[in-house]
């Protein structure tokens, strides 16, 4: 799910974006990724996450299901880190 490039090309705006439905859906992950940050003027996927948490009015454990989707598809050799890493900030910032 590219929220930004989506929208900036004109396919969805970020409110109607079809991904939506499969937030939720156990066969199919939906996460944040990129096409190509640098064309739409920032380096991270962080910009995406802040419209989609606003626009689709996400509660903090929909965005926890993103987040964690994202982790999932990490190199193995690392994931056990960011799990590690996003579960003691999770904490500390979860409200």
């Amino acid at each position: 799910l590219c929220p930004i490039s989506t929208k900036v090309l004109k396919y969805f705006t970020i409110k109607k974006n079809p991904h939506r439905k499969y937030l939720k859906d156990k066969l199919i992950k939906i996460m944040i990724c990129s096409d190509d940050n640098g064309i739409f003027g920032y380096y991270t996927v962080t910009y995406d996450y802040i419209v989609l948490k606003h626009y689709w009015k996400l509660k903090n454990k929909d965005f926890k299901i993103l987040i964690l989707n994202g982790l999932s598809v990490i190199n193995p050799m690392y994931r056990q880190y960011y799990m590690d890493l996003f579960d003691a900030l999770w904490t500390k910032y979860d409200v």
